[in-house]
Formats: C-alpha cells, structure tokens, sequence
C-alpha cells in the first residue's frame, strides 16, 4: 500500500489508475491467502508459511 501511494504522488494518472488494481489484487494471489479461505471453509486453523 505505501509503494502504491508514493507511486501515486510521482507518476501520471494514466500510469497509476494501471498500477493501483493490479497492487491490490496481488495479495489475493499467493498461497497463503487460498490457505486462510480454505481453513476458513473447512473450520479449522490455518498454516501460513508466508508466501
């Protein structure tokens, strides 16, 4: 979030309005996150392992 912000503050609309999705997605994607649904749905504790 702060690298989204001081993109924000340096660059172009155009440029930005590109980048600020695509950082906020990201963190949907990794391992860890489909781990926490996952224990979510099946009640139970999840097991990060940070990735």
């Amino acid at each position: 979030m702060k690298r989204l912000i001081q993109h924000a503050l340096t660059q172009h609309f155009e440029s930005h309005s590109h980048h600020a999705p695509m950082s906020v997605l990201n963190p949907f994607r990794s391992e860890d996150f489909r781990e926490g649904m996952r224990s979510f749905t099946e009640e139970r504790t999840p097991v990060f392992n940070r990735r």
